[in-house]
């Protein structure tokens, strides 16, 4: 998968109608996107390389972690983007602003309630037709709904409100981009950080830990009081992870499908994982790969909920 360069060129027609070129300033704007968009994808294309070459995910990994020469330009390029590129053509902010219009919708406008709703249905029916089976506790709700009325209002406001702000995890952060939204407690992490406020942290090898058995207010007061760099998570912490580009950067399916269960894990009953990949101007070039993508992460327990373009978002 490739990051595309997103850039928008400002055509001016000549008197002599000879060939339209955009202005210097925007021609100057365009190349050093292009350059920086060219660091980005050699990363990415060296691992897959390696990878096809090598075989070791592990090993490869390993010794990509420890080139800090290029994880810092790496870094340095995709802060450059976002700051002075994306944010010009709206594609960053884009990104950004529609992970926050998800998470509203689902945890402030009523999403959550229609997918308890859809997903009771769905196990209702599934009864209904294959009596003989079980409903196996296969998503971060589901075991609720086998015996959930929707009646009940004790349990639909232990289910759906969440207290106090949205825990979220943004894995491979860079910049710390929803740092600035008031309704999250944000906790960035990246193997480079490219500002103060990212916690360093190898997503790939966390440790995750028991859950806290603690009340909101403490957990995230815990969240406030992480140490850095982070080794090691509670489980069934965070109502939001953010996989922002990151699952593309990975050569092995191995390692994706790593990441995603490492999310699973690390979310409360009924969270969110949010997965944004670079492909909105090509999206059946992927096809194939996205539909297998979507296969494997069900199979750890998510269900879609909303997939506009090339992003979506899984409970």
């Amino acid at each position: 998968m490739e990051l595309g360069a997103g850039g928008r060129t400002i055509a001016r027609g000549h008197e002599s109608g000879s060939l339209n070129i955009p202005p210097p300033r925007e021609q100057e704007r365009k190349l050093e996107q292009e350059k920086l968009s060219g660091v980005v994808k050699s990363v990415h294309r060296r691992l897959r390389k390696k990878y096809r070459e090598v075989g070791d995910f592990d090993k490869i990994w390993r010794e990509h972690c420890e080139d800090e020469e290029t994880l810092c330009e790496y870094a340095v390029a995709m802060k450059n983007l976002a700051d002075n590129h994306w944010a010009k053509t709206c594609e960053g902010e884009g990104r950004i602003e529609w992970c926050c219009s998800v998470c509203r919708e689902y945890f402030q406008n009523g999403g959550k309630r229609k997918a308890l709703e859809k997903d009771e249905k769905r196990a209702v029916l599934a009864t209904k037709t294959t009596p003989a089976l079980s409903i196996h506790e296969s998503s971060k709700f589901e075991g609720h709904l086998t015996n959930l009325s929707f009646t009940n209002p004790e349990i639909i406001t232990e289910l759906l409100q969440t207290s106090g702000k949205i825990r979220l995890l943004d894995v491979g952060s860079c910049f710390n981009p929803f740092l600035k939204f008031e309704e999250f407690l944000t906790v960035g992490i990246d193997i480079v950080p490219a500002v103060e406020s990212v916690y360093k942290c190898d997503f790939l090898n966390l440790q995750l830990q028991q859950p806290l058995q603690l009340a909101q207010d403490a957990i995230d007061a815990f969240l406030k009081q992480l140490k850095n760099p982070i080794d090691s998570l509670p489980g069934e912490l965070f109502h939001v992870v953010v996989f922002s580009l990151l699952l593309s950067y990975f050569p092995s399916p191995y390692q994706r499908w790593i990441c995603c269960k490492k999310a699973h894990e690390l979310l409360v009953l009924n969270g969110l994982l949010l997965i944004i990949t670079p492909d909105s101007s090509h999206q059946n070039r992927h096809a194939m790969m996205m539909k297998s993508w979507k296969i494997a992460i069900e199979s750890l327990g998510f269900k879609r909920f909303r997939k506009p373009f090339s992003v979506s978002s899984f409970v």
